[in-house]
């Protein structure tokens, strides 16, 4: 146990001790159910996902938009902070780099634990989305066709795409959303119309809204 105390009190490990607490922390505050259910939409408000197919390919292939994007998040800094605790214990004490060569394995093991923990919460989100599958819908999915969400997402494509939408009783809920082939992409901060719903994929059907 005092060695795992040790670890963790590292200065170069406190950017991941913190990561795996706050994780931990938000997890268990949650089971207890203190987090209101739309916490992850309040969450993440501001965050989207910029560029182009690429980057919309790897929001899809992590689950963003899928699952809240709070667990989402945590996910990714459980794992990331434990890939570079492991890395950072094992190569520094393997090499004991000094200088500027030890600044260069500690960024290259962040850059490395940051893309392994992007792929282990994509591993983890895929069971997860069963567990959430109703998320970012309401009790009836189609009383929600015909309003207007906001793209919280880079874009919103064939494949891709996330929206806020504020519900009659005030609250704001975040939803999967999707173009049909035939529209251009939708970019960030603009405002669609509802059309339909999928309930194969579980998203909603939604064009530029003028």
């Amino acid at each position: 146990m005092q060695f795992i105390i040790d670890v963790l009190e590292q200065p170069y490990n406190w950017f991941y001790s913190f990561s795996i607490f706050v994780s931990l922390g938000i997890w268990l505050v949650s089971a207890l159910g203190i987090f209101h259910s739309d916490t992850g939409a309040d969450v993440s408000h501001d965050v989207h996902v910029e560029g182009g197919s690429f980057f919309d390919g790897i929001g899809e292939a992590i689950g963003f938009g899928m699952v809240p994007t709070s667990v989402l998040l945590t996910l990714i800094l459980f794992f990331q902070g434990v890939t570079g605790i492991t890395l950072n214990e094992w190569l520094l004490s393997l090499f004991a780099p000094e200088g500027a060569m030890r600044y260069l394995v500690l960024g290259g093991n962040f850059l490395a634990s940051l893309i392994v923990g992007m792929v282990l919460a994509g591993v983890v989100s895929r069971p997860l989305r069963y567990i959430f599958k109703d998320y970012g819908t309401v009790t009836k999915a189609e009383s929600v066709v015909g309003k207007i969400a906001q793209v919280t997402s880079g874009k919103v494509s064939t494949e891709f795409g996330q929206a806020t939408l504020k519900l009659e009783d005030g609250n704001t809920i975040e939803i999967a959303v999707r173009i049909t082939e035939q529209q251009n992409q939708l970019e960030y901060g603009q405002k669609l119309l509802i059309l339909d719903f999928d309930k194969e994929r579980n998203v909603y059907l939604v064009e530029k809204y003028d």
